[in-house]
């Protein structure tokens, strides 16, 4: 199913569903342009006197329903330790997702805070007024190595992919040819070098593998 189908059968068949399941009545679904090779389907809520709100339709089945869980709970976790994301809302019947299936197909649906703030690009790549550089550069630190302590203590109820689950001497295998023989046997000495390296809870977890500022908003009144 591609970007296109996904996001006319969220709007026509799934928002009602929405709604339904996590109390939205009143509330306006306005779309969010997706950026080119986007997994999912991203809708804001809004209603007067009320938080807004951000939908998320995945639709690709590259992800089971098990990954997806282990996303969302550990966002819960995070959020609720001291992290600073944006939570993800249980719907009416306690779920952290809810799996729906419309025209054969199946989508996982989530509910998230809208984050506070905005993006560096909506304030025109400008940081908060008064305040220097190294203030922001800090504050990212600060904030990355806050979820990076937090992984070091999470226990998963459904467990994310480790890097050597998906990087491995047989996906090398599979991914390059024979005929690039030196290429392939160099990725395998760096997959041992890898596995080789401390794999303890203080070195080795989880991380946030796209951290950038188009990915968090920040507070401009705060930092």
């Amino acid at each position: 199913m591609t970007y296109n189908q996904a996001e006319k059968i969220s709007s026509a068949k799934l928002l009602p569903i929405v709604s339904e399941l996590y109390g939205l009545h009143g509330y306006t679904f306005t779309s969010i342009t997706a950026h080119e090779g986007g997994r999912n389907i991203l809708f804001i809520c809004e209603k007067e006197d009320a938080c807004a709100k951000i939908l998320r339709i995945s639709f690709l089945h590259d992800r089971s329903r098990e990954d997806y869980l282990s996303e969302v709970e550990f966002i819960k976790y995070l959020a609720e330790n001291g992290g600073s994301v944006a939570n993800v809302y249980e719907s009416l019947n306690g779920n952290l997702l809810e799996q729906v299936t419309r025209a054969g197909h199946t989508f996982f649906i989530f509910l998230f805070q809208k984050a506070k703030g905005e993006m560096l690009v909506e304030n025109g790549y400008r940081y908060r007024e008064g305040a220097p550089l190294s203030e922001y550069f800090y504050n990212c630190g600060k904030v990355l190595g806050k979820l990076h302590q937090l992984a070091k203590e999470y226990t998963p109820a459904h467990r994310r992919f480790s890097f050597f689950d998906k990087f491995n001497a047989g996906y090398i295998d599979r991914l390059i040819p024979n005929s690039l023989s030196l290429l392939k046997e160099k990725l395998f000495e760096l997959i041992r070098t890898l596995n080789e390296t401390d794999q303890s809870r203080e070195a080795f977890g989880m991380i946030h593998f796209d951290y950038n500022d188009g990915n968090y908003n920040i507070d401009f009144e705060t930092g």
